[in-house]
């Protein structure tokens, strides 16, 4: 990747990373996917391409392969905006999602001990039946940025989550939140025993973006990304959705359409974007 990569979430590159395969897919490139040491994301010690922490390679191509090649194109920032017509991603319509579904159930495969993480995490859930997932995105969402989504109140999402688990179709709410205040929140309006999140996930008690920070627990950066990789994958298998626009809830859309599933109830909530 050659770009802004040093600044972005996770779930950003990512999302960048589907748009760039996109790109190579339709002009027949055999693609290899390389996260620069800069991104923050990076453990020395997991390893040099933070890619490959989370996902197998997405070719059989090899680092080697690449650094030997002949004919090489180094993908840049203006290819992630092949595939959407010059919009920002946030803005990604229904058949931007269907396309990337594709790409990513084509190249995007986690690796053996991400799947393990994953399903050791998500079978205290239980069953998939009944859940309502809600992402409540805070910290720096609250900030004023050209191009980015508007942020959006507790107060609206509590209010359309409390519509839509009223009408009886879910048995509990998965919540994922980067601001720790939001869970005590959101067990006040719906109680204790209907939220559900992950307790060891890190989040921010300052209003700091948790993706940019910094902490003494072993392997922080490596945590940050198996972390928000959780929600997203546990989000998906949610039966509804609630959250509003970012590059997670635009991710978990993906996700769920690769699995070829549906949602039963989705609201992303829109307050538009800043110009």
């Amino acid at each position: 990747m050659n770009g802004n990569e040093e600044s972005m979430g996770f779930f950003a590159l990512f999302n960048c990373v589907l748009n760039r395969l996109y790109y190579a897919d339709r002009l027949g490139f055999l693609p290899y996917v390389e996260y620069p040491d800069t991104v923050l994301y990076y453990d020395r010690s997991c390893g040099s391409n933070v890619w490959e922490y989370y996902f197998i390679q997405v070719s059989t191509l090899q680092r080697e392969d690449v650094a030997d090649a002949y004919n090489l194109v180094i993908s840049q920032e203006k290819d992630s905006q092949f595939n959407l017509k010059g919009q920002p991603g946030y803005l990604l319509g229904e058949d931007g999602i269907i396309n990337l579904s594709f790409i990513l159930k084509k190249y995007v495969h986690l690796n053996d001990r991400m799947k393990s993480y994953l399903y050791n995490s998500m079978k205290q859930f239980g069953v998939d039946e009944g859940k309502l997932g809600v992402h409540i995105r805070g910290t720096d969402f609250h900030d004023v940025n050209k191009n980015h989504p508007k942020a959006i109140t507790i107060e609206q999402y509590i209010e359309k989550v409390r519509e839509i688990f009223s009408g009886g179709k879910y048995t509990y709410i998965f919540l994922a939140t980067d601001e720790d205040s939001v869970i005590q929140k959101m067990k006040e309006e719906f109680g204790t025993e209907i939220i559900f999140y992950y307790k060891d996930t890190l989040r921010s008690k300052d209003g700091l973006p948790i993706h940019k920070s910094c902490n003494n627990r072993e392997n922080h950066k490596y945590l940050l990304g198996c972390e928000i990789l959780r929600d997203v994958y546990t989000l998906a298998k949610c039966n509804g959705l609630v959250a509003g626009m970012s590059q997670v809830s635009l991710a978990v859309r993906i996700l769920k359409r690769s699995w070829d599933e549906e949602w039963c109830d989705i609201s992303i909530l829109d307050n538009g974007i800043y110009k």
